[in-house]
């Protein structure tokens, strides 16, 4: 799968991409602990695959 994703957006709004090649499902356990105990408590929001581009203006 190919993505096109505007950088002006990760420039100037201090946003990061992240990705992973997977993990798992101890890797998975410790992520729900996390944030079972408050740790980790990420922001999320859910967009189209469409939509990718445009999510980082959202961000």
């Amino acid at each position: 799968m190919k993505a096109e994703i505007n950088t002006n957006q990760l420039i100037n709004k201090h946003v990061r991409l992240l990705g992973s090649v997977g993990g798992g499902n101890d890797d998975l356990a410790g992520v729900y602990e996390l944030m079972a105990t408050g740790e980790l408590d990420p922001v999320l929001s859910t967009i189209t695959i469409e939509e990718i581009g445009n999510g980082f203006l959202n961000a």
